[in-house]
């Protein structure tokens, strides 16, 4: 019975995470928003342990990527953090809006 129980508190332990979320509009939003361009990356920390924020230039890139033309502004960012027992989820996100014909 004690086993039962003990295998239970630590799996209620290992379920549990706690989110927190922040968000910033770095550009002001254009008056054209016809095109919406999106992009997301994320990583994992175990322990704590981090050694790479190199999955935030991803964001960059594709925003990038998908307005080859123009210039993307009205960036607005978030950045997710879930943590769990011994690990968390790091997440950037950013939307935007794809201006062509606009001198850069």
């Amino acid at each position: 019975m004690f086993n039962k129980k003990l295998w239970g508190a630590a799996l209620l332990v290992l379920a549990t995470s706690c989110a927190l979320l922040n968000t910033v509009s770095v550009t002001s939003i254009p008056a054209n928003r016809a095109k919406p361009v999106t992009a997301e990356a994320h990583d994992w920390v175990i322990l704590g342990l981090n050694f790479e924020n190199g999955f935030v230039d991803t964001v960059r890139d594709k925003l990038r990527e998908q307005c080859p033309n123009g210039k993307v502004s009205g960036i607005l960012t978030k950045y997710e953090h879930v943590s769990y027992f011994l690990w968390y989820k790091r997440s950037v996100s950013a939307t935007g809006y794809c201006e062509t014909g606009v001198k850069l």
